[in-house]
């Protein structure tokens, strides 16, 4: 398939991500079709966002930078939702996520579900399932997917927002899961893995779960990718330059979809992927609006 060709839906929060005197706007499901977009698919976002200012620069920005904005609904009654984000001096960010906002009320009108039935592949995550309303809406877009939509889960894991059950429902429903290494020994704990290396207890979620693929990624320390049948692959891990770590993980998951969908093989796909994250390191924010 011809990567013009690609349709990717993309299911969850989008965020204004707020640092000491700017605002970047973001949130992994918006970072993620931003990051298809850039690649030459075509991505759409479905979420909400508030009837404010912040709601309005959102709709306006998502439209720069391509990303079909149209299964975006408008709540009335929550503000467009912000995180306030602290760097510390490792480049790792930590996070405080305003609740209640826009994207806990994310709609599932019969014009997004068919939106992401007509989709080649699904993206969600669990973050944005942390209201009922939003979760509610994610399971009825699951449910009416074709078999042949690749459905892709970034657990993205952010205390308190997850459960068991949360975790466990998202995990079932996918093909392809992304995780990173802090988010594995949260999963070890929440789905009871029998232990061992980080390959052993990635490998028993891949198996327990028949995903076709999982991507660990390591931060400076590379990547892994799993999957049926297949052999390991790793890569990554140099020397690089990192000013923000914010939106990583999304353009890797981004990339190695997109390049799936192109049909190019899992090896060439990571390493694509981990190029792109690389270079969103290098900068601040996920989202480079020019």
């Amino acid at each position: 398939m011809k990567t013009r060709d690609i349709t990717i839906a993309s299911f969850g929060e989008i965020v204004w991500d707020v640092y000491p005197g700017e605002k970047i706007l973001g949130g992994a499901p918006l970072n993620f079709a931003y990051f298809c977009a850039e690649l030459g698919a075509k991505a759409k976002i479905i979420s909400a966002v508030g009837d404010d200012e912040l709601g309005k620069e959102a709709l306006s920005l998502i439209e720069k930078i391509n990303v079909d904005s149209g299964c975006v609904s408008i709540c009335p009654n929550a503000p467009t939702g912000r995180v306030d984000v602290k760097m510390h001096d490792n480049g790792i960010p930590s996070y405080h996520i305003v609740s209640p906002s826009s994207w806990d009320f994310i709609d599932s009108s019969e014009n997004t579900i068919e939106a992401a039935k007509n989709s080649n592949a699904f993206a969600y995550g669990t973050l944005s399932q942390r209201s009922g309303e939003s979760r509610a809406a994610l399971k009825k877009i699951l449910a009416a997917l074709p078999a042949s939509c690749l459905k892709i889960c970034d657990v993205n894991l952010r205390a308190p927002y997850y459960t068991y059950e949360i975790v466990e429902s998202s995990i079932s429903g996918a093909d392809i899961l992304k995780i990173n290494d802090d988010e594995l020994e949260v999963l070890t704990a929440v789905l009871n893995l029998d232990g061992g290396d980080i390959q052993t207890r990635a490998q028993t979620i891949l198996e327990r779960y028949n995903l076709r693929h999982l991507l660990l990624t390591c931060g400076p320390k590379g990547y892994m990718v799993l999957s049926a049948n297949e052999a390991p692959v790793f890569g990554g891990g140099g020397k690089i330059k990192i000013v923000d770590t914010v939106g990583a993980g999304d353009s890797f998951t981004a990339a190695f979809t997109v390049n799936i969908l192109a049909g190019k093989n899992v090896e060439e796909s990571a390493r694509t992927a981990d190029t792109l994250a690389e270079e969103v390191c290098s900068r601040r924010g996920a989202i480079n609006i020019q």
